[in-house]
């Protein structure tokens, strides 16, 4: 046995998560590539890369923070998940990804006050406190909040829809749920 097996014995053994059965240990995690489209979902090249870590042995594979809804992020090559256009692009990667017996996660994202000018035309967040490059954020509606939550959940059945095998919910470092 070599040395990295001896200390992690466990880590190519099987992995059950509740209904979801992972054939290792070894997950690559999501990561920003920013190897998206912007416009219809997973571009060739990501698909690429997500598939290149399947075929080398990940049990499971995760796509980036992926914009739930249209206030966030409007210029950007992350895969959009506010539009029902990036379906076919996901169900064909989850189709290469499960061929090679890995699984295919994907964290839902809004940035919320963390989103700038420079990629949206106004930020948004709970409350009008500046984010770090010092921009005020415009205050959210009680609208608009039950709207983006419609848009979490519309993301996810689209994911769903795709047969994606994991969804992670991004809440932390102070993105749009972090800010509540």
């Amino acid at each position: 046995m070599t040395a990295g097996l001896e200390r992690y014995p466990h880590l190519f053994c099987p992995l059950k998560i509740g209904p979801l059965q992972l054939k290792n240990r070894a997950l690559m995690s999501a990561h920003g590539m920013g190897l998206g489209d912007g416009v219809v979902g997973v571009s060739d090249r990501y698909r690429a890369y997500l598939v290149a870590r399947a075929a080398g042995g990940a049990g499971m594979v995760g796509i980036e923070s992926s914009p739930v809804h249209p206030t966030t992020v409007s210029r950007s090559l992350l895969v959009r998940l506010d539009r029902d256009s990036v379906i076919p692009s996901l169900a064909r990667l989850a189709d290469e990804v499960h061929a090679l017996d890995s699984r295919l996660a994907i964290t839902l994202w809004h940035g919320g006050h963390k989103d700038t000018t420079l990629r949206v035309p106004y930020a948004v967040a709970p409350s009008p406190i500046p984010n770090m490059m010092g921009e005020v954020p415009r205050e959210l509606t009680r609208r608009e909040i039950m709207d983006i939550v419609r848009g979490y959940g519309a993301a996810a059945k689209r994911c769903r829809e795709a047969g994606l095998d994991c969804l992670e919910v991004q809440t932390s470092t102070d993105y749009l749920l972090g800010s509540f």
